[in-house]
């Protein structure tokens, strides 16, 4: 085999399945992998609705989705095996460094894959894979961009890119305009995968209040029924405003991100969506480490109590001490701070 700085790979594959917040921060990969090798062909592979997303990023070449629980079904893996070995891809690229994209990885009969040692490398990952690379860095962009250096890209500066189609741009301009919020606004998320995420609603509904006097208008978006109850109830305390947002797929919602001012959102996947479009974003992180997965760039401001709960899963996820630790005063200040900015370093990354 050639010496892994010599060659130039023409099949790559990506194995990050999942979540949605995570796969937007490893576009990265894909962004560094093409600007070496423009010829290349990137493939990605995904568990999840990020899917979407993926098929706007210009640097991947194709998607292959599999469902949540493929692992459990045989007939699924032996499909996914015969799918990968036809590719003949020539190096796995593993993010997740999990179980299942490792083992995915492992399907493929991929000569190099590549993948994070022990600790960020999880369960049989690091066995799995053949190459297993070291962490470093923090945040997990910076992380991930350090699996390339194998392959001899050497660490080059995060680019995010997504190609939101004109058709969604139009339906976002609409949809604004219908709702008065043609200029000035600012998108909050409170939906979070876990309880623990999640700030409370009236603090939104009185964060909406006092961006009002910072000439800002209010629009809530949410995923799911849950998160649906969540944004009316925010509305409805807002004195009026704060607007609902309508049902979104993702890239519409990437649309309405990239025409906001702010997103205000906890760790969730549209944080990271709104970073991705150069939105400046006020994260408000209580059980999770923004270090490690705040939203990326010096122009945004994460709110963090600089602690993190203990204990098993279940018990962090329900762990509300943290989140509501952080104060309407603290989130409206870090609002203030960003808008206050010229728009060029508010949009700056």
């Amino acid at each position: 085999m050639a010496n892994a700085h010599d060659a130039s790979p023409r099949q790559i594959l990506i194995t990050r399945l999942s979540a949605i917040g995570d796969c937007i921060l490893t576009l990265p990969v894909a962004s560094a992998i093409k600007a070496k090798w423009p010829q290349a062909s990137v493939t990605w592979l995904v568990g999840c609705p990020a899917r979407q997303l993926l098929a706007l990023c210009p640097d991947i070449d194709g998607v292959i989705s599999v469902p949540r629980d493929w692992l459990r079904k045989p007939t699924t893996i032996w499909r996914l095996r015969r799918d990968l070995r036809a590719r003949a891809f020539d190096v796995v690229i593993d993010p997740q460094s999990r179980l299942k994209s490792a083992f995915a990885g492992w399907l493929s009969k991929a000569p190099r894959r590549i993948g994070f040692a022990a600790p960020r490398g999880r369960e049989l990952a690091p066995w799995l894979n053949n190459i297993s690379y070291p962490s470093h860095e923090a945040h997990l962009v910076d992380a991930q961009l350090e699996l390339l250096q194998p392959l001899g890209i050497s660490r080059t500066p995060a680019r995010f890119r997504l190609n939101v189609p004109r058709t969604s741009q139009q339906w976002a301009s609409q949809q604004l305009g219908g709702m008065g919020l043609s200029r000035t606004f600012t998108v909050m998320n409170p939906g979070g995968t876990w309880p623990s995420k999640c700030w409370p609603a009236n603090r939104f509904a009185e964060t909406a209040q006092r961006l009002s006097d910072l000439g800002q208008r209010t629009l809530v978006v949410w995923g799911n029924a849950d998160e649906h109850a969540l944004a009316r109830q925010i509305v409805n305390e807002s004195a009026g405003k704060a607007v609902l947002a309508p049902a979104t797929d993702l890239v519409q919602l990437a649309a309405i991100l990239q025409r906001a001012d702010l997103c205000v959102t906890g760790d969730t996947g549209p944080v990271h969506l709104a970073a991705a479009l150069g939105t400046p974003c006020v994260g408000i992180y209580g059980p999770t480490d923004p270090r490690r997965s705040g939203p990326y760039g010096e122009q945004h401001i994460a709110l963090w109590v600089g602690e993190l709960p203990r204990g098993p899963r279940r018990q962090r996820m329900r762990d509300r001490r943290y989140i509501d630790a952080i104060s309407c005063d603290a989130v409206v200040g870090a609002a203030a701070e960003i808008l206050g900015r010229p728009h060029a370093l508010r949009r700056a990354g």
